[in-house]
């Protein structure tokens, strides 16, 4: 089966004989492509919309994969089980995946795959808070669009203003894709700069990418 290389990528932080639930799974691609591709014990498709969950039903289906993949009609975490041990959540602002997370219980869950469209930062600083660490983030372009993919273990670390704007794995793990967001970065924040010369934020922001391309 065919997936976006945005979902392809998401799928490759997903460890086998992982418990799972995929938080807004749409039309269940992703959760199809697991169980087809990988060992994942349990998977729990969950949206809180009828429409999509009918949909995911009809492809999960389709596959014959029903033994395989729950669907649940739910907000947020609602529908989770004691067992799940990782959370994904893709294609939702920053913000909304923090208020998902606030309102549920993470005392079991290991891991937790996020890829926020929004409020990137926000949401590094907010499972830093939580005791979580970053083990791994890919950057990833689909489509012409960035997408940052992030894979949260649980751990203490303090990290500091860069490594939660910019991301400390990518930081140390630097590559083509990152180097070429950075620059369109810089070209978007120019833009800005020109109609706010005197914003500080925004001034700094440059700055700190002029010193990551440094080195």
């Amino acid at each position: 089966m065919k997936i976006s290389k945005r979902l392809e990528n998401v799928a490759t932080l997903i460890d086998n004989d992982s418990s799972i639930i995929d938080v807004g799974c749409d039309h269940a691609l992703l959760d199809i492509y697991l169980a087809l591709n990988k060992n994942i014990k349990k998977i729990i498709a969950s949206d809180n919309k009828k429409g999509p969950l009918l949909k995911a039903k009809e492809n999960i289906s389709f596959y014959n994969l029903e033994n395989v993949i729950k669907t649940k009609l739910g907000d947020g975490l609602d529908t989770i089980e004691y067992d799940i041990d990782t959370i994904v959540i893709t294609g939702m602002g920053g913000n909304n995946i923090i208020n998902i997370l606030e309102k549920g219980n993470l005392s079991n869950i290991n891991s937790l795959i996020l890829s926020p469209q929004s409020e990137i930062p926000e949401v590094r600083k907010y499972l830093m808070n939580k005791n979580y660490i970053i083990e791994k983030e890919l950057i990833v372009k689909d489509k012409k669009k960035y997408y940052f993919i992030i894979k949260f273990i649980k751990g203490n670390i303090s990290y500091n203003e860069k490594e939660l704007l910019f991301g400390p794995y990518l930081l140390k793990n630097r590559n083509d894709i990152f180097y070429e967001y950075l620059n369109e970065e810089i070209v978007k924040m120019n833009s800005v700069l020109r109609k706010v010369p005197d914003n500080k934020d925004i001034i700094k922001y440059i700055e700190m990418i002029d010193e990551i391309k440094k080195y």
